[in-house]
């Protein structure tokens, strides 16, 4: 070297550090990965991962989670009757399990249970007297001649 000075310029830029805040609302049992890790459980999470320039990126994570919604209904029909849950009919006596989704959009799981009730059939007797002497129908009296007129309009529906 002859001695003399050198001055060499260097130019440094200095790149921020990245700060990323998220958060996410998950139905139990989801999860989400956050660089290499696994989150399944409410909390805040910070993870430091690295930027393509090889510097620092500092992402807090927040996640919220929603419970499963489980419900038990119990109906007692009658013959010829249904109910409906969700888009399912029922309308036979049985145990019946609908997995709807809650307004925030998680599983919820509806078991529904069922109970036709029998048609009851009555039997009824008429006493009819002669001589057009009061009769018994209904616990009310009739003459004969109402009696077989009201009778008359029963056999045919009216």
């Amino acid at each position: 070297m002859n001695g003399c000075d050198s001055i060499i310029s260097t130019t440094l830029t200095v790149l921020p550090v990245v700060s990323i805040a998220q958060q996410f609302m998950l139905c139990q049992g989801e999860s989400v990965t956050v660089g290499n890790q696994v989150y399944s459980q409410a909390g805040v999470y910070v993870d430091t991962l690295q930027t393509p320039d090889g510097c620092d990126s500092i992402l807090t994570t927040s996640i919220t989670v929603y419970p499963l919604a489980f419900t038990q209904q119990n109906f007692s029909l009658c013959q010829g009757d249904s109910v409906m849950v969700g888009s399912s009919t029922y309308n036979q006596q049985g145990v019946y399990q609908d997995i709807l989704q809650t307004w925030l959009g998680c599983d919820s799981t509806v078991t529904t249970s069922v109970i036709v009730l029998p048609v009851k059939t009555l039997t009824q007797t008429i006493s009819l007297c002669e001589g057009g002497k009061p009769c018994c129908w209904e616990q009310r009296l009739y003459p004969k001649r109402q009696l077989h007129g009201r009778a008359s309009n029963m056999a045919r529906g009216l």
